[in-house]
């Protein structure tokens, strides 16, 4: 074999790989771990407000909806065990942050003017909880989705070099 057409091989067939085309991948989503934990949470806040006694909150009171407005944060938590930081710091500051923030000052318009001290305050707590269930809805629905790629695929290579060349299988699974 003459010199040119050598190295015009080893030019044209260094490494050749399949890509991978859209049939490779399938569009999942985690919406029944998000909702779950935010459904929990919910249920916590919910029992916490009923276990309130004639007005006066209770040692169970606290627990409960402390334990409802950590709980919201375990969905973002999800999000990063699933690999996706970005959808948890979406889901944590602009969803449930700022959905919570505008939840509790619409609770305090609407509950208007009064003459005691912290008397809207109830109505602001309440639009508070409204904006995390909002928050949670648009959550499960807008950022759970994924793109991943079925498994096992393979990938035939073939690799040209002086001495001969190589032709090898990769598989993933």
């Amino acid at each position: 074999m003459n010199r040119p057409a050598l190295l015009a091989t080893i030019a044209l067939c260094s490494t050749a790989a399949a890509e991978p085309s859209t049939e490779d991948t399938e569009v999942t989503h985690y919406r029944a771990w998000t909702l779950t934990a935010d459904a929990l949470s919910t249920a916590a806040v919910i029992g916490g407000i009923l276990a309130i006694d004639g007005g006066r909150t209770t040692t169970a009171t606290n627990v409960l909806i402390s334990a409802g407005a950590i709980g919201f944060f375990a969905t973002p938590i999800i999000h990063v065990a699933r690999g996706h930081a970005e959808r948890a710091l979406a889901s944590t500051f602009l969803l449930r942050g700022g959905l919570t923030a505008i939840g509790m000052m619409t609770g305090e318009v609407i509950a208007g003017r009064c003459d005691e001290l912290f008397c809207e305050l109830d109505a602001a707590l309440l639009g508070a909880f409204g904006g995390m269930v909002v928050a949670a809805a648009l959550d499960s629905v807008f950022l759970t989705s994924e793109v991943r790629s079925r498994a096992p695929t393979w990938t035939p290579q073939v690799t040209a070099s002086r001495s001969g060349a190589r032709i090898g299988l990769a598989l993933t699974f």
